[in-house]
């Protein structure tokens, strides 16, 4: 898949906001968290590629 979500994006998709009165470096944490357990996984690649200034793309 070649989309790019913001972390807007992702915030409102996953909180159901359309304000964004939470903190959107929530979206962050937990990429983080999700590549974490991942990588415990021992998956040879990542399926959450991070696009510089943009946001995250989904491979899988």
């Amino acid at each position: 898949m070649n989309r790019v979500w913001t972390k807007e994006q992702l915030f409102r998709q996953l909180w159901y906001m359309d304000d964004l009165d939470g903190d959107v470096f929530t979206v962050v944490v937990h990429v983080g968290r999700i590549r974490d357990k991942l990588k415990k996984g021992k998956l040879s690649e990542l399926p959450i590629e991070t696009i510089w200034e943009s946001g995250y793309r989904f491979n899988y």
